[in-house]
């Protein structure tokens, strides 16, 4: 069987997974918190963020691609930049996970 690729080695569940429209980025989030985006297909590392939230239940691409939302596993969510790997907004509401 052939792995799916060494940049998600070793780091546990990953619990969401999202694509851009134009299915250049790759965006997992992760059992851990973790939120990591790449480019695709090459998987070259865009955002590796280890404290994105206590647990990345949900990711969605904004239309145009520049931004990512994440969900935490309570509700929390921040918007990302991806240009420049920073969180812009964030919500400290903690709502049940649909």
């Amino acid at each position: 069987m052939r792995k799916c690729s060494p940049e998600l080695d070793n780091v546990g569940l990953q619990l969401a997974l999202a694509f851009n429209n134009d299915g250049t980025t790759l965006a997992v989030g992760g059992e851990d918190g973790s939120l990591r985006v790449f480019k695709w297909p090459s998987m070259e590392n865009i955002i590796n963020e280890s404290n994105a939230h206590s647990t990345v239940k949900d990711l969605h691409f904004s239309s145009d691609g520049k931004l990512i939302v994440s969900l935490g596993g309570s509700g929390p969510y921040r918007v990302w930049d991806i240009s420049s790997a920073i969180a812009l907004a964030q919500s400290d509401l903690h709502v049940p996970y649909l």
